[in-house]
């Protein structure tokens, strides 16, 4: 805030959060199936249409509701610089995981996070939590910094702005 004035903030395009949150693009991969089958279920004069709709109304409030998360995180988030210090490599069920450790200091803490930057795997499954690789963060190297939006409320929850613009 400059002068009394709030700094005008950018916002992410729908399409761009959904591509980019992994838990959005769910929620619209479950719309388009549940939709799929209430078409179907409609055509076919299934009894069981009511169900489908019903499914895909909820899962579609549920995926605004994640873009609304997403959208409200990186307005009222505070961003902070990051550096890179640590590229590392692991091998995790025969895949080859690339890792960058991000440090970071918040109201006069400092914080690291671990994020995937790149991986072999077609998979996006590591040790039993989803994750999605960006296509902005996976060229991050060691010594580089970053522009993180941290949640005041839970400073260990951030969000690489790079990713979203």
């Amino acid at each position: 805030m400059r002068d009394g004035v709030k700094a005008e903030r950018r916002h992410p395009s729908y399409a761009r959060i959904v591509v980019e949150d992994y838990g959005a693009f769910l929620l619209l991969v479950c719309v388009i199936i549940v939709g799929l089958g209430f078409v179907g279920a409609l055509f076919a004069a299934a009894a069981d249409f009511i169900y489908f709709a019903f499914a895909a109304v909820l899962f579609f409030f549920l995926l605004v509701w994640r873009i609304r998360l997403v959208l409200s995180a990186l307005e009222n988030g505070e961003e902070v610089e990051a550096h890179v210090t640590n590229i590392k490599e692991e091998l995790i069920r025969g895949r080859l995981m690339k890792f960058a450790e991000l440090t970071y200091n918040f109201q006069g803490e400092i914080y690291k996070v671990q994020r995937l930057i790149s991986s072999d795997s077609p998979s996006r499954y590591l040790k039993g939590r989803v994750v999605l690789r960006h296509r902005r963060s996976r060229y991050l190297k060691e010594g580089e910094t970053a522009v993180l939006v941290v949640d005041s409320r839970k400073p260990r929850r951030v969000l690489l702005r790079d990713d979203y613009f």
